[in-house]
């Protein structure tokens, strides 16, 4: 019977006919497509008689392959896993639907640990283009893009500059030359205080690790039993979570079978122990990580020193392409989705908690600082403003900081500290 059933399945698939799929509701932490944060309404987002000065893009990355281990995990892993759970479904054992149990049957894993890792797909460039594409057509009415007044930069890593060039080919239809530069745009791993202390330190990691070991977590084996007729170990699931993600982020709009192993509590949970993560290595539980962006800082204070100085009115433009490293840290020195208080284990499920990594930092994750020249209200003098997006949403600055001048005095001393200094680089021993 169970094979009749596998046999109409393949057919009504032949035929395209396929079921609906569950809400893209839980996040992915770091790992989640850009597609559920896409901001689609390309009007201009600026008042009447604004005119952009400076658009300055940090940006992460878009959708990437996994590492090489985890691609030979992958592998061999999770053939096996799915054959165990294709045996239980055979057996009656499961409680996975008819669906699930078609798409893990046609599944295959195509990639190989020999192949490069950590490289941008197909889904990745997509989103980087899309996103350049759709600035283009809110600025193009009030804006034009000389070249020569644009900069462009990324990390050396292959996917970074790629991400790069897909961005530029939808913001300006041209391409530039990408200045590779690791000091400035992998800042983070030149500060010994934050490599030391926080991301390869033991502390920042211990909420994550105690909701690792709660109840609520530990269930998350429990309800994947019952689920699927399998018993997994803790690494078989977290190998389980992994390519539910990817796939989610590879495949926009396709739903993983990987991802029905789970609950939509247990994915949310899972979600919520990678915020627990980030908080603490990349967010507000350390003053370093928001000091270590003085790179960043340092060059966009001097890029509108240079616009008050000079009164220039010609548009300029800086695209820079980095990593979850680069973006995160300066999402939170600019003051934004901070809870006021360090996300903890016991909080779960903290679901009004503004600390979501799969809102402010997935895939593709971007900020966009904008200086504008605008008409004054009684139009008879011009001012300067400052517009701050991420994920092509305009944010609300603290303080509702608006314009230029307001903006510099809330975040000058971020770019006038010593670098070295604040990151305790060649201390004597």
């Amino acid at each position: 019977m169970q094979s009749l059933v596998l046999g109409l399945l393949l057919c009504l698939q032949s035929l395209h006919i396929s079921r609906s799929e569950p809400d893209f509701g839980p996040g992915f932490g770091v790992k989640t497509s850009y597609v559920p944060n896409i901001n689609d309404v390309i009007r201009n987002p600026f008042d009447d008689g604004c005119t952009p000065l400076l658009f300055w893009h940090l940006a992460r990355h878009g959708t990437r392959t996994p590492v090489d281990s985890d691609i030979a995990l992958m592998q061999w892993v999770l053939p096996a896993i799915r054959d165990r759970a294709l045996t239980a479904w055979a057996e009656g054992r499961t409680n996975l639907d008819d669906g699930t149990i078609l798409k893990l049957q046609t599944w295959e894993f195509t990639l190989s640990p020999e192949e490069d890792n950590l490289i941008l797909t197909q889904s990745g460039r997509k989103e980087c283009l899309d996103i350049g594409t759709r600035w283009r057509q809110r600025l193009e009415n009030v804006t034009s893009w000389e070249m020569d007044r644009i900069e462009v930069y990324s990390s050396d890593k292959s996917r970074c500059v790629e991400s790069a060039e897909a961005f530029m080919e939808g913001l300006l239809e041209n391409q530039l030359p990408v200045t590779q530069d690791n000091d400035f745009i992998r800042y983070y791993t030149k500060c010994s205080k934050y490599m030391d202390t926080v991301l390869n330190g033991e502390e920042p990691y211990q909420e994550e690790n105690l909701f690792a070991e709660s109840e609520v977590f530990t269930a998350i084996a429990n309800n994947v039993e019952d689920m699927t007729g399998v018993n997994l170990t803790s690494n078989e699931i977290a190998l389980v979570w992994e390519i539910c993600r990817f796939e989610v982020a590879w495949f926009p709009g396709v739903w993983s079978p990987w991802c029905n192993f789970f609950t939509q509590t247990d994915l949310k949970a899972l979600d919520f122990k990678e915020d627990l993560r980030f908080f603490y290595i990349d967010g507000y539980a350390y003053d370093i990580t928001a000091e270590m962006t003085q790179p960043l800082w340092q060059d966009l204070i001097s890029r509108m020193d240079d616009i008050v100085e000079t009164g220039s009115t010609a548009n300029s433009t800086v695209i820079m392409y980095g990593h979850s490293e680069t973006v995160n840290p300066f999402i939170v020195s600019l003051g934004l989705y901070n809870d006021e208080r360090n996300l903890t284990a016991s909080g779960w499920p903290a679901e009004d908690r503004e600390w979501k990594t799969s809102r402010l930092n997935p895939f593709s994750s971007n900020v966009d600082v904008v200086v504008l020249q605008c008409q004054s209200d009684d139009f008879m003098s011009l001012e300067l403003k400052v517009a701050v997006f991420n994920q092509e949403k305009q944010m609300a600055l603290p303080g509702n900081v608006t314009t230029l001048e307001d903006f510099l005095m809330a975040y000058r001393a971020l770019a006038e500290e010593d670098f070295d200094t604040l990151c305790q680089n060649n201390l004597d021993d």
